[in-house]
């Protein structure tokens, strides 16, 4: 009898331990674990000799190169409100540092006024599927202000030619199917600008460059429901080089900016030479329409003595390019 009393302690003992890992599971399987890539990678590692816009590089985040990110979460598709509105703290905006490229726990994550890690819900929607979460990501982590309109959230931020700034569309889990890798792209045109005179006598015509500047939008958009992305009513001129070099007969940079993509922009060159700038169109190189996000492209400007034209050669380089002349 003592026997059988034993087997049934020993069962119910078992059968309790096995129910409280599936308890453990199931509750590891509801928290929202992230990871994040970047999709158009700058892989160039060559010293800069001249102040130039400094771009995320890489193609994952590691320990010696994190990514801190701000990191939005819905339960609605498009729609990105800061106020959560169930007992696991969906909605919310946060920030994440991620370290590697594979799922980890949101361990540096910040949020609003609430602690805690972030999880599924479990319950079950309409059509008889786990409720989903949605996710998109904004890099720098600092400096954007999003609003709502018509069911949709935009996010904004304003431009400053240095900081490079990436996106991750929305991506989309439950608590059975966790969400999907992050991948982060780059929103803006990267605009590089090489000085040089044709020869000698074309060097005493104009003297020094003194001063840069590239006319661009100094503010970028992005519909969160829609994934597209604009800029904003307002030009400014950012200056992109202000020290006295001498103009020579070898091609030299002066610089770099991080653009709104656009049909064009203008380039303004101050000589010592000349009272006024000299103003260039940019028009995108082989017939292209627009600038395009993620890309790199090399503006040479060649002065001649006539003083009246600038030949102006640019060309288009994919961010996998090695070679991105940056001396």
């Amino acid at each position: 009898m003592k026997k059988i009393v034993t087997y049934i302690l020993m069962s119910v003992f078992l059968t309790a331990c096995v129910n409280d890992i599936d308890e453990l599971e199931r509750a590891e399987s509801q928290t929202i674990r992230m990871s994040a890539v970047i999709g158009n990678p700058i892989v160039a590692t060559k010293t800069k000799s001249v102040s130039e816009a400094v771009p995320w590089r890489g193609e994952t985040p590691s320990e010696s190169v994190p990514l801190e990110v701000k990191l939005l979460m819905s339960l609605e598709s498009g729609l990105y409100s800061a106020t959560p509105t169930s007992s696991n703290f969906l909605p919310c905006h946060t920030s994440i540092t991620y370290t590697n490229s594979s799922p980890q726990d949101p361990e540096n994550v910040t949020y609003q006024g609430i602690s805690g890690k972030p999880k599924y819900p479990t319950t079950i929607d309409a059509e008889g599927n786990p409720s989903k979460v949605y996710c998109s990501g904004l890099y720098p982590k600092e400096g954007w202000n999003i609003t709502e309109s018509a069911g949709q959230s935009i996010a904004n931020i304003s431009i400053d030619g240095a900081q490079d700034v990436m996106y991750a569309p929305e991506i989309m889990g439950d608590y059975q199917q966790n969400l999907p890798s992050q991948t982060y792209g780059h929103l803006l045109s990267w605009i590089k600008v090489n000085v040089c005179c044709i020869n000698q006598a074309a060097t005493e015509v104009w003297g020094n460059v003194e001063k840069v500047w590239i006319t661009s939008n100094q503010t970028l958009h992005i519909n969160l429901d829609t994934e597209d992305v604009s800029g904003g009513a307002t030009d400014k001129d950012f200056l992109i080089h202000d020290s006295v070099i001498p103009l020579e007969t070898i091609v030299s940079s002066v610089g770099s900016i991080f653009c709104v993509p656009a049909t064009s922009y203008t380039l303004k060159i101050k000589v010592s030479n000349v009272n006024e700038p000299k103003e260039i169109t940019i028009a995108p190189p082989g017939g292209a329409t627009c600038f395009l996000p993620g890309k790199v492209y090399i503006l040479e400007v060649y002065f001649n003595t006539t003083g009246t034209e600038s030949i102006c050669s640019l060309v288009s380089w994919d961010y996998q390019d090695e070679d991105l002349k940056l001396n």
